[in-house]
């Protein structure tokens, strides 16, 4: 009988890494099965709620497994109490093969049940996440599928910038989105590793997917006459604690902007992870036929908005730019953010250094659509992401010769 082709992909932190791998695992689910390992529920439950990338998933993806808390308890247990007294690595190696071994991953998917007998021919994983499954199947298993490596987010990386932490590589290859990332990593890793893909996600055939399988979570037809302005908003309460006052300020400044802007809604898409409640009690100060709250994908929040306005150091913007679609940045909160923001430097935002700003640049995106201003974010768009449309031909070339 003769075996079929799969595609792992691990999913170790936030849906993040699903969205931006997706349309490469929507090319392959032609010809190849799809399975989706879970690191918690709560990344999966995260899925569920942003409805575009989860009935896309749920077309493509074959099989999938949600790791428990509880999942063989005892030797996660066993391999805690070894870290914490700094015990012979060998020993706790011998619980993380069990835990991520090639072996359990194969079981978990059911790779050894004749009636799915599957050949795993590529694993993809985030390459910023420290994962045990990446790190024991590279150490332990002689024979083993290549293990692709890609960013969990689209944002651009700073060739200028040193970083104290060096980059390893423990697959076999990074895929990255712009030639300039390529020289970034190749400071840390070899560059004939390294592939340029141009960062597939933004390509017009997928963003029409993504349209596509988008409903609104809201009632649109409330609001569509209002000039509407996106929010991707990062509620940080819970991690900058003594900097609640400035954190404070900065929602109250585009609340009181937002109100004072004529047939203007505000719809604020939470983070999916830095999510702290305590934005609530601030916004429900205002009027509520002034703002709403929504879980879709920013793509389509993007497409219906005069402008999207995003944290320094956010991908948000680029959501919006690639459509065509101003993007502001709120300015950086000392300590909190940082003042140096590549995405600024490389003029595909635009910062609002105060309130007054900030409402002179959502007026402009209102009233002047084709604004020199946003006119230079699509062309500094178009120059630094050339190939988008051709991203996923091209990356095939490469990965075609693995499998």
């Amino acid at each position: 009988m003769k075996q079929k082709k799969a595609i792992v992909v691990l999913i170790n932190s936030s849906i993040s890494e699903l969205d931006w791998i997706m349309p490469v695992l929507s090319y392959y689910s032609k010809n190849y099965y799809i399975l989706t390992y879970f690191k918690n529920p709560k990344i999966y439950k995260s899925l569920k709620e942003n409805k575009a990338l989860f009935h896309i998933w749920e077309k493509i993806n074959h099989r999938y497994f949600i790791e428990k808390y509880y999942d063989l308890f005892f030797l996660k247990l066993c391999r805690k109490i070894l870290f914490h007294f700094n015990i012979n690595y060998l020993t706790n190696d011998y619980f993380e093969k069990k835990l991520h071994g090639l072996q359990r991953l194969k079981k978990i998917f059911q790779f050894n049940y004749v009636y799915n007998n599957f050949s795993l021919n590529l694993i993809f994983s985030d390459f910023g996440v420290n994962s045990g499954w990446v790190k024991i199947i590279t150490k332990y298993s002689k024979k083993r599928p290549k293990i692709i490596h890609y960013p969990h987010t689209p944002s651009p990386y700073n060739i200028k910038k040193k970083i104290n932490n060096k980059y390893k590589l423990l697959g076999d290859n990074l895929l990255v989105g712009r030639k300039e990332d390529k020289i970034f990593f190749s400071n840390y890793i070899d560059k004939k590793k390294i592939i340029t893909c141009n960062t597939p996600r933004y390509a017009k055939s997928w963003n029409k997917k993504i349209l596509k399988n988008s409903d609104f979570d809201f009632d649109y037809n409330k609001i569509k006459n209002s000039n509407i302005i996106t929010l991707a908003y990062v509620s940080k309460f819970n991690i900058f604690k003594k900097k609640k006052i400035e954190l404070k300020k900065q929602l109250n400044d585009i609340m009181k902007v937002i109100t004072e802007l004529e047939n203007t809604v505000l719809i604020i898409k939470i983070h999916p992870r830095k999510n702290s409640s305590d934005f609530l009690s601030i916004i429900k100060k205002y009027d509520q036929q002034k703002w709403l709250l929504s879980k879709i994908h920013l793509s389509k929040l993007s497409i219906i908005s005069k402008s999207i306005i995003c944290h320094p150091n956010s991908a948000a913007g680029l959501d919006a730019v690639s459509q065509n679609i101003p993007a502001i940045q709120l300015q950086p909160i000392k300590h909190v953010e940082n003042e140096v923001d590549i995405l600024e430097n490389l003029g595909l935002v635009k910062r609002a250094q105060s309130p007054e700003i900030l409402k002179k640049l959502i007026y402009i995106s209102i009233n002047q659509p084709n604004h020199k201003i946003w006119k230079t974010q699509i062309n500094n768009f178009k120059k630094n992401y050339p190939k988008i449309d051709t991203s996923l031909k091209s990356l095939d070339k490469f990965l075609i010769k693995l499998m």
